[in-house]
């Protein structure tokens, strides 16, 4: 028997054919981390049913062919200055038994960075191989839902009869495309039912594992295959989250007020989809909310003062942490140079002034300016005097006579 899959454009090898026996698996369920997925939902999910059922390798794929090792670097271990293993990206298809003893296919990893079609034909020839008729996606989309109310999980499909019954899209969307969209489209152009199911995922809490995502994917997706998929671990983990997350918005008045604005319009938008969602809204009054940028900044600023206070009690992958990891050196440093400085207000009898929101102190002859909320953001040295200058220093300034250039 061949042990390497070649595809029938290419000499190349792209992945070896694993132990688990040819056998008729129905269900294809697909999820690569590294694009779009809101609390790691997908991620969550799929490492559940990895973790908890017994599995055997179908097959491998070689990393070396699809993934970029800058952006996904291998991770080597060190030990008595000894190289002592050397771990790569890993992207495989395993053959997975459920409870009830039916089988499925699961294929995880990291997304490809390159050669989307071969990888895609690659999978597709595994998965009639083991006669799949049904492959789903998972994923988690950030969505202006309340972490309070039960996680609705949408279905996108290539054929029109695979949607079921749920709230109409309102427009259409056009998106760039992750590894899993793709794999869903060429499924679908190959014949099967292939679907995705997205877990709305709060997007203050996009930044953070959500557990509640990932134990909703794993509901629907038993509930549309039968299969009967494990999700204890993911519902206590839930649980324990959601506790922590409750106590620390209780904390803050201004942070509560803002979740139950979330609670009322999402609740006021089920009351008037209720009949074709089919969910049972919590109240019917309407609400006017901030803007979803002003919502997480808010949150961020919560998070980071919860976490500076408790940090054994606060989500581990909070907003702020994350974009403070994906930040330079040199706006790390910025950063921590604005925190650190404490703007003194002044009178306008000492040049203080206010022009467009912006209060003029002396954090702008330092490089910072505080907007109307306290934000204080970073001035480039060639903008300071031109762009922030007083209205006094202006006045001072045009007062002065001017120098010759040999007293300059």
């Amino acid at each position: 028997m061949c042990k390497e899959g070649t595809l029938a454009d290419t000499t190349d090898t792209v992945f070896t054919w694993g132990d688990a026996p040819a056998t008729k698996a129905s269900v294809l369920v697909h999820q690569l981390y590294g694009a779009l997925d809101a609390g790691d939902a997908g991620h969550l999910a799929v490492s559940q049913i990895l973790t908890s059922l017994s599995s055997q390798r179908v097959a491998t794929f070689d990393t070396g062919h699809f993934v970029d090792y800058r952006s996904r670097r291998p991770a080597i271990a060190v030990e008595d200055w000894q190289l002592t293993e050397l771990t790569v990206p890993e992207i495989a298809i395993d053959l997975v038994t459920d409870y009830s003893g039916k089988k499925l296919l699961v294929l995880h990893g990291p997304e490809p960075d390159y050669r989307w079609d071969d990888f895609s034909h690659a999978v597709i020839e595994i998965a009639q191989r083991y006669q799949v008729d049904t492959a789903v996606g998972l994923m988690g989309m950030p969505a202006g839902i309340p972490h309070t109310r039960s996680t609705y999980v949408h279905q996108t499909a290539t054929d029109a009869m695979d949607v079921p019954p749920q709230p109409r899209q309102p427009a259409q969307v056009r998106m760039s495309a992750s590894m899993g969209m793709y794999v869903q489209h060429w499924c679908g152009q190959a014949g099967m039912h292939s679907l995705g199911l997205v877990a709305g995922v709060p997007y203050y809490l996009a930044d953070t594992e959500f557990f509640q995502g990932g134990a909703a994917l794993i509901d629907q997706l038993a509930a549309i295959t039968n299969l009967q998929l494990p999700v204890g671990d993911l519902e206590a983990a839930a649980t324990q989250m959601r506790n922590i997350i409750d106590k620390q918005i209780s904390s803050s008045e201004e942070v509560a007020g803002i979740v139950h604005m979330i609670e009322e319009r999402y609740d006021s938008t089920l009351a008037q989809t209720a009949p074709e969602s089919g969910i049972v809204p919590h109240t019917t009054t309407p609400a006017i909310i901030p803007s979803g940028d002003d919502i997480a900044s808010k949150f961020q600023e919560f998070f980071h003062r919860e976490a500076a206070a408790n940090p054994y009690e606060a989500p581990s992958h909070s907003l702020f942490s994350a974009q403070v990891d994906s930040l330079s050196p040199r706006q790390r440093k910025e950063r921590a140079q604005a925190a650190s400085f404490i703007p003194q207000e002044k009178s306008s009898t000492d040049g203080q002034s206010s022009r467009n929101g912006e209060v003029i102190t002396e954090a702008t002859q330092q490089g910072y300016l505080q907007d109307k909320h306290g934000a204080r953001h970073f001035v480039p040295r060639k903008q300071r005097r031109r762009k922030f200058r007083s209205r006094k220093q202006t006045r001072q300034a045009k007062n002065e006579p001017k120098k010759d250039k040999d007293d300059r």
